[in-house]
């Protein structure tokens, strides 16, 4: 990117970024609905016909079964993790809104190393 790009046209570009990126991001979420959709299709499918995989010049489709959680009771799951030692069963990530609070309450959180990140925010132009 050439240094003598003027403020204007750096916004100009990062506002068409964003919303390419947001288009995308719209047209990748309805895609995911179509492709669980005949995800379900063909499982119903397979169901049908008794069959665990279908080979075809597609590929080779197979049926996955996996556990998945779903909290129901999350005292119950904290007690259990604080009792057992389990936190590895917790998605490790501090969540930064509820981390500031503490800071500005001028509560210090031991073992986290604060970085400031800056960003540009964008907002639509006046009259559009």
């Amino acid at each position: 990117m050439a240094e003598s790009q003027s403020l204007k046209e750096l916004s100009r570009l990062l506002r068409e970024s964003k919303l390419k990126i947001t288009a995308l991001n719209s047209k990748a979420k309805t895609e995911g609905l179509v492709k669980e959709e005949y995800e379900n299709r063909l499982i119903a499918a397979m169901d049908a016909a008794g069959t665990e995989t279908v080979t075809n010049e597609y590929g080779r489709f197979g049926r996955n079964e996996t556990d998945m959680p779903v909290p129901k009771d999350w005292e119950a799951i904290h007690q259990y993790v604080k009792d057992n030692d389990a936190f590895h069963l917790l998605y490790r990530q501090i969540l930064s809104t509820t981390y500031r609070e503490l800071l500005n309450a001028g509560e210090e959180v031991p073992g986290i190393e604060t970085y400031t990140k800056v960003s540009i925010s964008i907002r639509k132009p006046n009259g559009s």
